[in-house]
């Protein structure tokens, strides 16, 4: 029987992949941006070499930028998956605030979503991370 590794391995790989998409479409639309522009230029006044280097630079930010927002974003999802899996066997406090029903119970399981905020089971029912209020 194979087990499916979850774990920053895991988020790793599928971030690993998902930069890569990214930066071969940023890197697409550079081309795009870059063929548009010296086809409209004016052949009397073309770009300068500084100019261009500045486009590059540019990119180049917009694209670390991108990156690293990525990387924070990852980093969250596996903060939140870590703080639910610290919850189980734990007394939680919660309160749904669309209805306003509450209750307390012990974290029995939980459930790690794909992308999704994680769901625990209190009680026999079904909460999210966002309904706990209180942790003892």
């Amino acid at each position: 029987m194979q087990v499916a590794t979850v774990g920053p391995a895991a988020y790793a790989k599928a971030a690993e992949t998902e930069q890569l998409g990214q930066a071969t479409q940023l890197g697409q639309d550079f081309m795009t941006l870059l063929i548009a522009q010296l086809q409209a230029q004016d052949p009397m006044e073309p770009m300068t070499s500084s100019e261009f280097m500045a486009q590059l630079v540019q990119l180049q930010s917009l694209a670390e930028t991108s990156e690293m927002n990525q990387a924070l974003t990852d980093l969250l999802a596996v903060n939140s998956r870590s703080s639910a899996l610290a919850l189980v066997g734990r007394t939680v406090q919660w309160q749904d605030a669309g209805s306003g029903e509450s209750g307390s119970g012990t974290v029995s399981r939980v459930e790690l979503g794909g992308g999704e905020e994680c769901r625990l089971t209190v009680g026999g029912r079904e909460i999210s991370m966002s309904e706990i209020v209180a942790v003892s």
